[in-house]
């Protein structure tokens, strides 16, 4: 499938997860200071969900509406999210060998590091912490299993029928959730309510398949999807930041990100008048994700040292200012110099048979 006007790039989707993935910085800038809150908590929640309702989106468009190669749709994923990942990884791997004193809570163990970087959730020692060394990962470890479960179900001969499969497995999974014990193991942590918004972006993509064209027709209703995802946000800002573990607060949660993703989506002619910014934000949103944490965490330093910290300080804002644009060009560094050429060899590896459509990358995602 690919847009009403026939382009391979959806410039609504590109500026949705670039705008989430700077949520989750501007979340985290204020956060590292301890200076979040429930705005800056709800930020950085409500980014992820963005991202993975954008990657059930994604993914499920670029399986597409038949039959693909398992192997080429293995490689370009692999090659989409590991390598940068890896890197982050082991940069933390090696200052918490190195430098213990520079982390809370961060420590270096050989299992845990080895299950962080081949995506096998594990609790921090110690802990019921199910975050990898790498904190971020975590939603890299749902990331990899929607895709894992895109991909057993090559063998569909329509895109109708993929869809309806992975809403039974991941339906099931969900009711699993109700009857173990969370943070119990393996099993809790994908029989999760995480997976709701990949579903939700399955529901969309299946429908807007369904009915070509409706992209179009959808910015007739573009005010009226605006006022709903307006709402849907404000329902969901009044759980806590803990009663998202719920059902109440999840379903909140995730009918607000699906609603802002449907409400880009009948926007796609306005952010296609100013695609140039929306595509570089889109294609950074990666490195944005996994590699602002160390630009915050520098940027609070200096911060500190200069005697910021506080509300009060115009330090503290300056510093916070400078923090995000030095995690967007730190981002646009990492997307050149490294992404783009990882991109390049995939592709060249699954050409000549490469079945697999090429739709918008939907990157992570995800805080």
């Amino acid at each position: 499938m690919s847009t009403d006007s026939g382009r391979s790039q959806i410039y609504s989707i590109q500026a949705l997860r670039g705008l989430a993935a700077l949520a989750v910085v501007v979340a985290h800038a204020f956060e590292h200071g301890k200076l979040g809150g429930i705005p800056a908590l709800f930020a950085g929640r409500f980014g992820v969900e963005v991202f993975f309702v954008i990657s059930g989106f994604v993914i499920t468009l670029a399986a597409g509406t038949g039959q693909f190669d398992p192997k080429d749709f293995a490689i370009r994923r692999f090659l989409r999210v590991a390598p940068l990942y890896w890197a982050t990884t082991f940069l933390v791997a090696g200052l918490a060998f190195a430098l213990p004193a520079v982390f809370k809570t961060t420590v270096f163990d050989l299992e845990y590091f080895l299950k962080s970087i081949f995506f096998i959730p594990e609790p921090l020692p110690g802990t019921r912490d199910w975050r990898p060394l790498f904190k971020l990962g975590w939603t890299l470890n749902y990331e990899i299993f929607f895709y894992v479960l895109v991909g057993a179900f090559f063998w569909c001969r329509s895109g109708l029928m993929r869809s309806a499969l992975l809403m039974v497995v991941m339906t099931a999974l969900l009711a699993l959730s109700f009857g173990v014990l969370p943070r119990s193991g393996i099993v809790a942590f994908y029989a999760n309510l995480n997976l709701m918004p990949f579903m939700a972006g399955v529901v969309i993509c299946e429908l807007t398949r369904q009915r070509p064209g409706i992209l179009s027709s959808m910015a007739s209703y573009a005010p009226l999807l605006l006022a709903a995802a307006l709402a849907a946000i404000i329902w969901a800002l009044t759980f806590t930041h803990e009663e998202y573990r719920a059902l109440p607060g999840h379903v909140a949660l995730s009918t607000a990100a699906a609603a802002v993703v449907v409400a880009a989506l009948s926007l796609e002619r306005v952010f296609g008048r100013s695609s140039t910014i929306w595509s570089w934000l889109g294609n950074i949103s990666y490195s944005l994700y996994l590699l602002h944490l160390f630009v915050v965490g520098v940027g609070w330093a200096v911060v500190r040292r200069l005697g910021g910290g506080g509300y009060d300080s115009v330090v503290t804002f300056v510093g916070i200012g400078a923090m995000i644009v030095a995690s967007l060009i730190v981002a646009t560094l990492g997307y050149r110099l490294f992404e783009v050429p990882l991109a390049k060899f995939a592709k060249r590896l699954t050409a000549p048979r490469r079945r697999v459509a090429t739709m918008v990358d939907p990157g992570v995602q995800p805080a």
